[in-house]
C-alpha cells in the first residue's frame, strides 16, 4: 500500500538527481523574475508616491506593503501604474489607444510567464518520484520545463530591461541571448 499522505522520500539516482536538480534551477528562474517584478513595481510607485512618501518610516512601510504582494498582483499594479502613466503622456485619443494596447501586450506577456512560474511550481513534480527511471518521462518533463522557462526568460528580460532604463544602465544582453543563456543553464543536462 502507497502512503499518500506522507512524502515517501524515493532512491536517489543520476535520473532523479538530474530532473530535481533541472526542477530546482527553473524555480531559480521563477523566483528571479517574481523578485525582479516586485522591483519594478516597488520603483514605480515609489516614483509615483514620491511627493507622498518623504519620512523614512513611510517609505520603508510602503516598501513592504508592495514588497508582500505576490505575483499576480504585482503584474496588476505594473499594468495600472503603466496605463496611468501612458494615458497621462498621450496627446489624442489614437495615442491613447496605442498606450493600451501596448499595456494589454505586456499583460499577456508577464500573465504568461506567471502561469509558466505555476507551472513549475505547482504542477511539475506531481507524480514525478515514480516515473523518474523512464528515460521518456525525463525527457518530456525537461522539454516542458524548457518552454516555461524560456517564457518567463522572456517577461524576465523586458522586466529587468525597463529597470535598467529606470536605473540609465545600457541593457547588455539581446532578448535570444538571455532567453539561450537562461535555458542552457536550467535545462542542460551532463550526459
Amino acid at each position: 500500500m502507497v502512503d499518500t499522505v506522507f512524502f515517501d522520500a524515493p532512491e536517489r539516482t543520476t535520473f532523479s538527481d538530474e530532473a530535481y536538480a533541472v526542477i530546482g534551477r527553473a524555480l531559480s528562474i521563477g523566483t528571479h523574475y517574481e523578485a525582479n517584478l516586485r522591483v519594478l513595481a516597488v520603483m514605480l510607485q515609489m516614483r509615483q508616491e514620491q511627493s507622498t512618501v518623504n519620512e523614512t518610516d513611510k517609505l520603508e512601510e510602503t516598501i513592504e506593503r508592495l514588497w508582500r504582494q505576490n505575483l499576480n498582483n504585482n503584474i496588476q499594479k505594473l499594468m495600472w501604474l503603466a496605463r496611468k502613466s501612458l494615458s497621462n503622456r498621450a496627446a489624442n485619443v489614437e495615442e491613447e489607444k496605442v498606450g493600451d494596447d501596448f499595456a494589454k501586450l505586456i499583460s499577456e506577456r508577464l500573465h504568461k510567464a506567471r502561469k509558466a512560474r505555476n507551472t513549475i511550481a505547482h504542477e511539475s513534480t506531481i507524480g514525478i518520484e515514480t516515473r523518474l527511471e523512464d528515460d521518456e518521462y525525463r525527457r518530456d518533463l525537461i522539454e516542458m520545463i524548457e518552454e516555461q522557462v524560456r517564457c518567463i526568460a522572456d517577461a524576465d528580460f523586458f522586466i529587468a530591461g525597463v529597470i535598467e532604463y529606470l536605473n540609465g544602465v545600457e541593457l547588455a544582453p539581446s532578448l535570444e541571448e538571455y532567453i539561450e543563456r537562461i535555458s542552457d543553464w536550467v535545462c542542460e543536462v551532463e550526459d
